[in-house]
């Protein structure tokens, strides 16, 4: 039996990496599951959060280029898809293998602003609203008073991360990637997502999934569907 591939994941804004351990039922016959954890959830709830972007990029890389062990793929939805990218660019830079096939999630091309953007510090009830109007079940925690107190920092982090973000390197990818979008995504539509097709020299599969931009908690099976053929 050939080894398995390895599957490392990033999440989106406001989550934990622990979301991707549900799809391991269906994919561990193919894949080793391997989600990238950001400081300050998850498992890593005791630490800081990561001071801005660059950080959490160089966080991400020292942990994926100690765990590469053969052929792998990277994924990220939303934010992730970001860190993924510049993950991707790191490894170019430093000579290391890069990946089999990456999948870019609910995220337009680094060089288009788009999405949960300027609301790092914005006020609680701005924040939310805005959170509710992307979609998806990912407002209930914060509308809760329990769960708020500690969903609401992590995403607070997280959208001041991606305010921060700047793509400072245009590359072409050296291997075939995957797009996936919701066909509600206010921020993501088939037109921008389009657009990944200008970073790689491989090749770029669009996939237009139903839902808005949270549809990676609702269309998992799809998704593992789109992995497991790959």
């Amino acid at each position: 039996m050939p080894d398995k591939i390895q599957l490392f994941c990033l999440p989106h804004a406001g989550t934990s990496a622990f979301f991707y351990y549900a799809w391991n039922k269906r994919l561990k016959e193919k894949f080793e599951l391997f989600p990238l954890e950001l400081a300050g959830r998850g498992g890593r709830a005791g630490e800081d959060y990561h001071k801005d972007f660059e950080a959490a990029v160089d966080d991400a890389y020292k942990r994926l280029v100690r765990d590469i062990k053969g052929n792998y793929i990277l994924l990220g939805h939303c934010m992730g898809g970001l860190l993924v990218y510049e993950l991707a660019v790191r490894l170019y830079e430093n000579d290391i293998k890069g990946p089999e096939h990456i999948i870019f999630s609910g995220q337009v091309p680094p060089d288009i602003r788009e999405g949960l953007l300027f609301l790092g510090n914005a006020d609680d009830h701005v924040l939310i609203e805005q959170i509710k109007k992307m979609g998806g079940n990912e407002e209930e925690p914060l509308i809760d008073d329990d769960l708020k107190d500690f969903f609401l920092p992590i995403l607070r982090a997280d959208c001041r991360m991606f305010d921060q973000y700047e793509m400072k390197k245009k590359i072409k990818l050296l291997c075939d990637i995957t797009v996936l979008y919701g066909d509600k995504d206010l921020h993501n539509d088939g037109q921008n997502m389009k657009l990944w097709e200008h970073f790689t020299n491989g090749k770029c599969d669009l996939h237009e999934l139903k839902g808005d931009h949270y549809f990676i908690n609702y269309s998992s099976d799809k998704i593992i569907d789109i992995l497991l053929a790959l």
